[in-house]
């Protein structure tokens, strides 16, 4: 049986625990001074990390200590997503769009021509449909935006209406995205659909004003969990629009 494995990032660092054990198995390390993407391959035997600094993408096996492949994609890395199959790479690039890399052919494919700057790009899991966001200089909002990865093709371009996009995640099926705003409202979407399904703004999480949204991530019966900035965890339950729990975490 493959042992899980969990990530995260240390300034320049990836770092590796052992799920079961909670054991800290590896530091990877890299030439850049801020590694802020992270991405398991399918298989969970690939990890890619890109820089924000230095334009470099890493990508390691997980049960060796060298980077399999580096390789640059200009500057501002802010995500890095694989695709489904696990043979292609998604990169999205700050001032420079979405460059999409062939991990066994080690060369880059092609750019989608995304509008604004695109602070994330998450491949579906059950499809060839990518999902991109970001926004202008200032703080209007762009996405999300939906794409045929194969075609270079837009497929859909929703104006939220919101603050500059920070992170996008979809559900285990492919069927809802979750956006995240720099504003701290997170909002859950349906492809073919203009509006957001469920919106959380400060007031439901009983924000700070401006409270940053970390991180979040499905559960496999579509619950939602967000990881906020001061140090809270929220799940909410998608279809009755309803908070379950509100956690919160140490600081330390």
């Amino acid at each position: 049986m493959t042992t899980p494995h969990l990530a995260g990032t240390v300034e320049s660092e990836v770092w590796v625990w052992d799920a079961t054990t909670g054991e800290k198995e590896k530091i990877f390390k890299t030439d850049s001074h801020r590694i802020v993407a992270l991405s398991w391959s399918p298989d969970g035997q690939m990890i890619a990390a890109g820089s924000l600094d230095n334009g470099e993408i890493y990508l390691w096996q997980v049960d060796s200590n060298k980077p399999a492949l580096v390789f640059q994609d200009g500057t501002q890395i802010t995500s890095v997503s694989w695709s489904r199959r696990g043979d292609l790479l998604a990169v999205s690039n700050l001032p420079q769009g979405v460059h999409i890399w062939d991990i066994h052919g080690k060369k880059f494919l092609h750019r989608l021509n995304a509008a604004g700057e695109v602070s994330f790009v998450t491949w579906n899991p059950e499809s060839d449909i990518l999902a991109t966001g970001g926004g202008f200089s200032g703080s209007e909002g762009v996405g999300p935006q939906y794409w045929d990865s194969k075609g270079r093709k837009l497929l859909q371009s929703v104006d939220s209406g919101a603050d500059y996009l920070l992170m996008g995640r979809w559900n285990a099926d492919g069927t809802r995205i979750a956006t995240a705003d720099i504003g701290g409202t997170v909002s859950v979407w349906e492809m073919k659909v203009a509006h957001p399904l469920q919106t959380f703004v400060g007031s439901n999480f009983d924000f700070y004003s401006n409270t940053l949204v970390n991180f979040m991530a499905w559960s496999p019966n579509n619950e939602l969990a967000i990881v906020t900035a001061d140090n809270h965890i929220k799940v909410w339950d998608i279809t009755k629009g309803k908070e379950l729990y509100d956690l919160a975490c140490n600081e330390t």
